[in-house]
């Protein structure tokens, strides 16, 4: 954006990563501009200006959209999770050394102008206790029908809605809803969701 600085060259460009992160959170961009410190109607100037800004958005929505997408698919056929509780123990002295030596060269190569002072001061930071893989608890989770009848009727409307129009000389339409199908009709639907399940 040429011309005079305005509040997107100092409170909304050296934000962008952070605002492509609240958007994959969900913050609506109310709460974003609350954030950020502008107005609600300047933002939305920066979004038509801005393809940086529109592009942030964009991705961190899609990101978001993705991740609900791959949880409700998982949830839909079940899953295989993994439960793993950790222990905090204190290190050998031998082992703190090692694990300092590693951290501060890290620290150095990203804080080449450092002084002398605030790499003391990094090291002072640095604990002296690590955590411990104690146990890992292997659980299934079971598919959940709710969850696979939400993906089918999005996914595949014409063989998974929720009522079946039944065209008749007359003209009439029978709805039949879950609620009101017959034993052999929820049997039917059972043996489909288990066909389901077995296939995955």
């Amino acid at each position: 954006m040429a011309g005079r600085k305005d509040k997107y060259d100092t409170h909304v460009h050296p934000r962008l990563f952070e605002i492509e992160r609240w958007a994959r959170d969900g913050l609506t961009e109310v709460e974003m501009c609350k954030r950020l410190g502008v107005a609600v109607s300047s933002f939305n100037k920066y979004k038509n200006k801005s393809t940086e800004l529109t592009e942030a958005l964009k991705k961190g929505k899609a990101i978001a959209d993705y991740e609900v997408e791959d949880s409700l698919f998982k949830r839909a056929l079940g899953y295989r999770t993994e439960e793993k509780t950790y222990l905090t123990r204190e290190m050998s002295a031998e082992e703190y050394d090692d694990y300092v030596s590693a951290e501060v060269a890290i620290w150095d190569e990203r804080n080449p102008d450092a002084t002398r002072e605030q790499r003391w001061a990094f090291i002072a930071t640095i604990p002296r206790t690590q955590r411990v893989l104690e146990k890992v608890i292997v659980k299934d989770v079971v598919a959940d029908t709710t969850a696979a009848i939400f993906w089918l009727k999005n996914r595949k409307p014409d063989e998974w809605r929720d009522k079946q129009d039944i065209e008749h000389s007359g003209g009439l339409d029978i709805k039949k809803q879950y609620a009101e199908m017959s034993d052999e009709e929820l049997e039917e639907l059972t043996a489909r969701y288990e066909k389901i399940n077995r296939s995955h």
